[in-house]
This record gives C-alpha cells, sequence and structure tokens, in this order.
C-alpha cells in the first residue's frame, strides 16, 4: 500500500512539473514581438487588473499598466498613447502609487534607473513622444492604432473607486485628461467626472462593456493581434482539445502567481477594494445633489445610455 501511494505521489509531482514547465517547452517564445501590440483601456475600477489576468489564463502575455512590448497592456494609463489632451503636469513630479513614467516610457529605463531626478527631467520629451503616438503609428513600441475601450456602469465605477476620492491616483487622472479641476471637485463627484472625461476622450473607439465579458474568451473575442499566443487561445476557446491542454498548463502557473499574489481569497473579477456591503450604494436620483453643475448629470446619463445602459434613460438629454 505505501509502495502504491508513493507511486501515485510519484506521478501527481511528475504530472505537476510536466505541466508547469510545458508553457516553456512548447509555447511561443513570451518576448517575441508581432506586429503592433494591443491595448485595453479603462478607467480604474473597470477591472483592468482582473482582465489582465484573464487574458494571461489563456496564455497571453499582458500587462497592466506598463510597456513590455509582448502582447498588449491593459491599463488606465496607455489611454495617453490614443488622445492629445495630456497635460505637461503630468511630468511635474512623481505621485507615488499614481503616475510612474517608467511604466510606459520604456527606452527611458536604461537611461534613468531609479533616478526620480533623471525621469523627472526626461519627462517632458518623453511624454511628447508617446501623446497620441498610437493613432499616428509613431510609438516607440508600436501599439494598434484603436485600441478596445472597456467601460464600466458609471455609478458601479464610483462605488468601488470609493476609497480613491482626493488620492494621487485622481490627481494623476487629472494631469492625464488635461482637467485640472477634476481632483477639486467632491467625491464621488470626482469619481464620476473621471469616468465621464476619461471615457469622452475614447468614445470614437470600438467599445465593449465590462458587464458583457464573462470571461476571457469573450474578451479576446474583441481583440486583434498576430501573436500565436492569441491565436493559441482562440483556438482553446473554440475548444480545439491541443490549445485547451496548453492554455490549461498556463493556467495552472497563473493560478500560483495570482495565489502569490492574493493569497488565499482569490480573484475579485470586478477587483472591488472593499466590502461590498460597506459600499454606498449610488442611484442616478443621488446625481441631484450636484447643483453646481446641472447639466453634469444629464451628460453622464447622455454617454451611459450611448454605452447601453439603459437605466440612464430617463436622465439623458
Amino acid at each position: 500500500r505505501k509502495d502504491l501511494v508513493g507511486r501515485g505521489l510519484l506521478l501527481v509531482g511528475a504530472g505537476l512539473f510536466w505541466s508547469w514547465n510545458y508553457v516553456a517547452l512548447v509555447a511561443p517564445p513570451p518576448r517575441q514581438l508581432n506586429g503592433p501590440l494591443f491595448a485595453v483601456l479603462g478607467t480604474m475600477g473597470a477591472g483592468t487588473v482582473a482582465m489582465e489576468g484573464e487574458l494571461r489564463r489563456l496564455g497571453i502575455e499582458a500587462t497592466h499598466e506598463v510597456t513590455l512590448g509582448v502582447d498588449g497592456s491593459v491599463s488606465w494609463l496607455h489611454a495617453i498613447l490614443y488622445h492629445n489632451a495630456t497635460a505637461a503636469a503630468l511630468c511635474d513630479d512623481l505621485l507615488p502609487q499614481a503616475w510612474h513614467p517608467q511604466l510606459l516610457f520604456v527606452e527611458l529605463r536604461q537611461v534613468c534607473g531609479d533616478s526620480s531626478r533623471c525621469w523627472t527631467r526626461q519627462c517632458p520629451d518623453a511624454l511628447d513622444r508617446w501623446r497620441g503616438c498610437a493613432v499616428a503609428g509613431t510609438c516607440p513600441v508600436p501599439f494598434r492604432k484603436k485600441p478596445l475601450v472597456v467601460v464600466r456602469h458609471p455609478l458601479r465605477t464610483a462605488e468601488s473607486l470609493g476609497d480613491f476620492c482626493h488620492s494621487t491616483k485622481l490627481i494623476a487622472a487629472a494631469r492625464l485628461l488635461g482637467e485640472p479641476g477634476l481632483a477639486e471637485s467632491g467625491c464621488p463627484a470626482q469619481l464620476l467626472r473621471y469616468w465621464l472625461l476619461y471615457y469622452r476622450h475614447l468614445a470614437a473607439f470600438p467599445v465593449v462593456r465590462r458587464e458583457d465579458l464573462t470571461d476571457g474568451c469573450a474578451l479576446l473575442s474583441h481583440l486583434h493581434s498576430a501573436s500565436p499566443r492569441l491565436a493559441l487561445a482562440r483556438r482553446a476557446c473554440a475548444g480545439s482539445l491541443t490549445a485547451s491542454f496548453w492554455t490549461s498548463a498556463y493556467r495552472f502557473r497563473q493560478f500560483v502567481h495570482e495565489l502569490k499574489a492574493n493569497g488565499i481569497a482569490g480573484f475579485d473579477p470586478l477587483n472591488r477594494r472593499f466590502d461590498p456591503d460597506q459600499r454606498p450604494a449610488l442611484t442616478w436620483d443621488d446625481l441631484a445633489i450636484f447643483a453646481d453643475d446641472p447639466g453634469f448629470r444629464t451628460d453622464l446619463a447622455t454617454l451611459a445610455l450611448a454605452f447601453g445602459y439603459d437605466d440612464a434613460s430617463p436622465f439623458a438629454a
């Protein structure tokens, strides 16, 4: 009996070891650049962390808020690549836990290292190179000219970001959007203004609602890339046994990574930052309190309705 148990454990261990290294043996080279990178854009609170994890579990080399030149990025910061509104004030200082130009400006990493003085000095020129570069086709690391814009209901986004009010992240967002007054308004007004301004800049691009993305395969169906990893993932989503085995091996590796990062609590698909029972529930009627800007609720509801949120209809223009 001991021999059977020992053999069983040996087989399980061998299987885990083989699946762990299967990706490295048969997968496309992880650092191979295959044409322009895709960009999945969404506000903070739209679930970008979860979406990056869903793509990685399919074997796609996606990064979150970082430009690494692999398959693509899921990010709110990369909106800089798709409009020219970003203010030069973005480079005035490095905001802790909010805006780090080294996340995007990869060509400066070897030049500046960890020197904040160097980053501050080099940032304005780098911002000029990266601002709107994807649309113009001039990015130092090529990105597709059209991003996929993922939108989440504005009220649910504001609820999720409740502890971000007056944070350095929203100061960074104000600079990114070229709207310095954003960080000066009250809460939750600033969170909702952030949603409105962010998606106004990107409304001309393909948009999908976060609530309609049931899993990584649903997200993948909206992405375009020449990467062989995306081709394998699509085959897996379509039921290919060989591709499914490859993505299963990759999913196991990603599960271990997420377990290390998030602990036993696991992965929250909407990236909520505190207990849902303790979140303030917002309704469209609540927005009537913004008497200083009576048109704000109308503008917000009109854009939300355009994205398919029918509950905004009574308040839209």
